[in-house]
């Protein structure tokens, strides 16, 4: 048990003393004792804890038109959180045992920006924070007003070819090239994966029934693999 001897300021008023190289997230217990002519007085005990860490690697995980998942790494499982944005507070208990915090703010509009601050609480003390800017991602509007979609077959002896024959030919591939009016769609397209199935849901179920009449001995499915640049590769 350490103990350290304060001098006594001259002037009257409150003593202050700052004991540190404590842990962080940390409950201490004080004891403080009056001395005169080298006789302590029976002393007064108080207990007190230090703020804890600030979360480690705070980040948005994924989001899409509503909702972004906001992901953090915990120092124990003596630690809440909260989380704190648009003027409102969330608090946000820790999961037992290891591996990282997970947490889903939904009701968002979308294609806005938001930040958020974390805070890391022990025995009612936050740390300083830790801040998130992240996005929603735009919502996706259908229709041909502002979407143009046309098909190219890179065989061009596809309807007299037999379906046996189909399958074991190497440039079947078939392209759709999709163009937007929009700006933000092409991003949308790249980086959420609820627009990517939106819109692929929307190409293959508008294309699918054309191809099925079109080439009816041949076709099979069309399954779309890839979006890059707001250009569709359908195997």
């Amino acid at each position: 048990m350490a103990a350290t001897s304060i001098s006594a300021p001259y002037r009257n008023g409150p003593v202050n003393y700052t004991v540190s190289s404590l842990s962080p997230g940390t409950k201490y217990s004080f004891t403080l004792f009056s001395v005169f002519e080298n006789i302590r007085s029976r002393g007064v005990q108080l207990s007190a804890a230090t703020a804890p860490k600030s979360a480690g690697g705070f980040r948005a995980s994924s989001q899409d038109e509503t909702s972004i998942t906001l992901q953090w790494n915990k120092e124990n499982n003596n630690i809440s959180f909260v989380l704190q944005f648009n003027d409102t507070e969330t608090s946000i208990s820790a999961p037992y045992g290891n591996g990282p915090v997970k947490h889903t703010v939904s009701s968002l509009g979308p294609g806005t920006r938001y930040t958020f601050t974390l805070f890391s609480v022990f025995n009612n003390i936050r740390s300083s924070g830790v801040r998130v800017t992240a996005a929603t991602s735009s919502m996706p509007t259908f229709g041909q007003s502002s979407r143009v979609c046309k098909c190219t077959l890179m065989s061009a002896s596809c309807e007299q070819t037999s379906r046996s024959s189909l399958l074991k030919q190497k440039d079947l591939t078939r392209v759709v090239s999709f163009t937007s009016v929009e700006d933000p769609l092409t991003k949308d397209l790249l980086n959420s994966s609820v627009t990517f199935n939106n819109m692929s849901s929307l190409i293959k179920r508008q294309l699918e029934p054309f191809f099925q009449k079109r080439f009816s001995s041949a076709f099979l499915s069309m399954e779309v693999s890839t979006i890059r640049k707001a250009r569709l590769s359908t195997p």
